[in-house]
């Protein structure tokens, strides 16, 4: 016999004995086949019971996705800095530089004998209509620093010097001052290389207007049931009859907190039905024109369109209820710089012209 047969039968016999006499050795155990983890699996979608139930494994839990914490498309700026665009450009600019109309303003219309320059640099905000007057010839030293926006065919100002980057559809300007230092050229060439094409910027709003004839409305929600509203970014258009896909955006701002939620109270306050007269108006007068409210709440962000350009579908539009203008509405869009209300229909003037 050999060893291992000779094993085996030592293995055999030393099992037998271990069984108390009369009674026959157990069989081993038997290793169950893994198919009863697919018939548990038929059964489990027969019974529509969860097949992670059946397997004693933990069922895999499916996020909702969060909604965002701002409305900002832009990366947070440098600190100190705050983000400012027009057309598809965003630049970074010191947190001290102020918005002012003084760049295109004549200044002629006031009492003083000169202008008064802005004791700080600014940012230009967009020009609105001007006054058809001749001032006296522009001297250097009324200059104060500013940035702008301007198109790349338009000749830049050649009184004192410029600092210009083309980004995009936007040549981006600082005009310094006659007496400009190094360090005030170094803070200007600091801003031009901070420029970037955006999709959204720091308003959330995109570079063309969503809108493309008069009766385009967003995405429909009701923001009579926005909840818990976080930020509100105000996009202002105008048409200046440009090419369909061209970059109309020309001011934008944010607002946040209580601001931002009583505002949007106060639109969904406004009385469904639309404000103005279309007799007033060509049929395609400022079709492009108008604002967006980017409204950031629990649910995530959606759209108001404001019309307040024009004599046609003026009020507000959540794209479910249109609702006319009201000056608790529309007149905290218009309280502050760049966002700037330039007329229109007598309807319009009463709701959204914030001065006196």
């Amino acid at each position: 016999v050999s060893d291992r047969a000779e094993q085996a039968f030592r293995d055999a016999f030393a099992e037998q004995a271990r069984v108390p006499l009369g009674r026959v050795a157990p069989k081993p155990p038997h290793r169950p086949h893994r198919a009863w983890a697919v018939a548990a699996a038929v059964a489990a979608v027969a019974l529509a019971i969860p097949l992670a139930v059946v397997l004693g494994t933990r069922p895999v839990q499916v996020a909702t996705p969060a909604a965002p914490a701002t409305v900002s498309g832009l990366p947070a700026p440098e600190e100190g800095r705050r983000w400012v665009s027009r057309g598809d450009v965003a630049v970074q600019v010191p947190d001290e530089w102020a918005w002012s109309d003084y760049a295109w303003t004549p200044w002629c219309l006031g009492e003083t004998p000169e202008p008064q320059p802005p004791a700080t640099p600014f940012v230009s905000t967009p020009v609105g209509p001007v006054a058809a007057i001749a001032c006296p010839e522009w001297q250097p030293e009324w200059v104060q620093t500013y940035l702008d926006f301007a198109d790349p065919a338009a000749e830049p100002p050649s009184l004192t010097p410029v600092l210009s980057r083309t980004v995009g559809t936007t040549d981006v300007r600082v005009v310094l001052r006659a007496d400009a230092t190094a360090a005030d050229e170094a803070v200007a060439q600091r801003i031009l290389d901070s420029a970037t094409v955006f999709e959204r910027d720091a308003a959330g709003c995109a570079p063309v207007a969503p809108f493309a004839d008069l009766e385009a409305r967003p995405e429909a929600w009701d923001v009579t049931g926005a909840e818990g509203v976080v930020e509100v970014g105000l996009c202002r258009y105008l048409d200046y009859a440009l090419e369909a896909d061209r970059p109309n955006l020309t001011a934008s701002r944010v607002l946040g907190g209580e601001e931002a939620g009583a505002l949007i109270a106060a639109v969904a306050a406004a009385p469904e039905g639309v404000s103005g007269n279309p007799a007033d108006c060509l049929s395609d007068y400022d079709q492009r024109s108008g604002l967006v409210l980017r409204v950031l709440d629990a649910t995530g962000v959606h759209d108001v369109y404001l019309r307040v350009d024009g004599c046609r579908n003026l009020g507000f539009d959540d794209g479910t209820t249109r609702r006319e203008l009201t000056r608790d509405g529309c007149t905290p869009v218009f309280a502050a710089p760049p966002l700037r209300f330039d007329g229109g229909q007598p309807e319009a003037v009463s709701a959204c012209f914030a001065g006196e």
